[in-house]
């Protein structure tokens, strides 16, 4: 059998969350999104295609897409040397 954690102190925050809840889980309460708010996945999702860490991973991917794009329409065929 596997030994019992600890608890861990808890945060003093007013949450719906009681502390013995947060206590059993061995976390703080999870943080909820203000109303009005673009919240949960989709705001942390943006947050990190926006970091500055990220931006040079984005611009590989933005233009390999268009690259994409254009070699598959048909502006393409003005690459072709004239016959």
């Amino acid at each position: 059998m596997a030994p019992k954690r600890a608890p861990t102190a808890t945060p003093t925050s007013s949450t719906s969350r009681s502390s013995a809840a947060a206590a059993r889980s061995g976390g703080p309460p999870a943080r909820q999104p203000e109303p009005g708010t673009v919240g949960g996945a989709l705001r942390d999702t943006y947050d990190a295609l926006t970091a500055q860490e990220n931006r040079s991973v984005l611009k590989a991917v933005g233009f390999a897409g268009v690259a994409v794009a254009f070699f598959s329409s048909s502006w393409s065929e003005y690459l072709h040397p004239p016959a």
